[in-house]
């Protein structure tokens, strides 16, 4: 029996509260699309048979995402910490906004926004704005963090729940990898719901 998209979205909202359903409901589809595609890739079957096996896997795609937040995370903060140091550098006004474009894109912005935050250089555009755009990826990427581990809170006990065919519980726990995971986010110094999600 071959999971469909209500079975995966039942898995990973373990535990959600109603309202946090609604308000997560895009973030959601496109965490249930990523999971798809990131079985189809590692050539994992997503198979309702072996739900302990399946909750598993989903807790492996977590983690796994969890790290590319962090890393993401780690990016900007470098990329904001690197124009900082240039933009300092920079001694005419055209020079300083050469800097500022160059960061924008480095941080996500695409050649259709990079127009439009040329154009309004004249009339707002500047430091201030492309370091809180870096700010809000930030928070959006800690928030994401967050959210999933949540989700991993969740899964991880149902997982460690189930019986396992082939696992016994303390491969099932080796498994989920969630003691390196937590050790590090317990020492995360940016947004305190990270390490509050962690404990």
């Amino acid at each position: 029996m071959k999971a469909d998209r209500a079975d995966l979205q039942k898995l990973l909202t373990l535990g959600r509260k109603p309202l946090m359903l609604r308000l997560n409901e895009k973030e959601d589809r496109k965490l249930i699309a990523d999971f798809i595609e990131y079985s189809k890739t590692a050539g994992i079957s997503i198979d309702f048979r072996d739900r302990g096996d399946l909750l598993l896997n989903i807790a492996d795609f977590l983690n796994i995402r969890i790290y590319q937040d962090l890393e993401t995370i780690s990016e900007l903060l470098n990329a904001q910490a690197d124009f900082t140091r240039r933009i300092h550098k920079s001694p005419t006004q055209k020079e300083q906004q050469e800097q500022i474009l160059e960061f924008a894109a480095r941080i996500g912005a695409d050649k259709k926004q990079l127009k439009k935050d040329r154009q309004a250089f004249k009339r707002w555009f500047g430091v201030d704005t492309v370091l809180e755009r870096c700010k809000k990826r930030v928070a959006e990427h800690e928030y994401a963090i967050a959210d999933k581990l949540e989700r991993l809170g969740y899964i991880s006990a149902e997982a460690l729940s189930e019986d396992h065919r082939s696992l016994d519980r303390q491969q099932c726990w080796e498994r989920t990898k969630l003691e390196d995971l937590i050790r590090r986010l317990l020492m995360y110094s940016g947004d305190h719901r990270v390490r509050i999600e962690a404990f």
